[in-house]
């Protein structure tokens, strides 16, 4: 989990990667359940979507020569 402070003082951003949806939800609803917490706003990535760069074939090519 990843947690970043925001310019607002009263707010705290929070990121974290689930495996599932379920899983997902059971880390919402723990971070809810937490009485200082006013709020969770969940977001779900359903695809990502890589673009190679030069760095992924360096990568690649020394792998090989391994």
């Amino acid at each position: 989990m990843t947690v970043s402070f925001s310019n607002l003082p009263s707010q705290l951003l929070l990121w974290a990667w689930c495996p599932t949806t379920m899983e997902q939800k059971r880390c919402v609803d723990e971070i809810s359940a937490n009485e200082s917490v006013c709020g969770v706003e969940m977001h779900l990535m359903i695809s990502g979507h890589h673009v190679e760069s030069w760095r992924d074939r360096i990568v690649r090519e020394r792998a090989r020569k391994a």
